[in-house]
């Protein structure tokens, strides 16, 4: 565990909980290649640098692109995402 993870609790937030898995996509899910399971991790990664960027966009309209990337990287890799 990262020396920079918290327990949610602490921060007054709630725990995060995930539904069952369904066991036919685990197993579709095993049968991937490793090729495919990265190349799907890659899209996830970017679609979720992409919201971020987006939303710091909306909060920060003024904010030129090297502003908004330097904010985005810092919330990508720090678990600090109060304003």
């Amino acid at each position: 565990m990262s020396s920079h993870a918290t327990n949610p609790a602490s921060k007054g937030l709630e725990p995060i909980s995930f539904d069952p898995i369904d066991q036919a996509e685990v197993a579709l899910l095993r049968g991937q290649s490793w090729s495919d399971r990265l190349r799907i991790a890659g899209q996830l990664f970017f679609a979720a640098r992409n919201m971020i960027a987006v939303s710091v966009r909306a909060k920060h309209p003024h904010w030129d692109e090297t502003a908004v990337s330097r904010e985005t990287a810092r919330r990508l890799l720090n678990d600090n995402f109060a304003d």
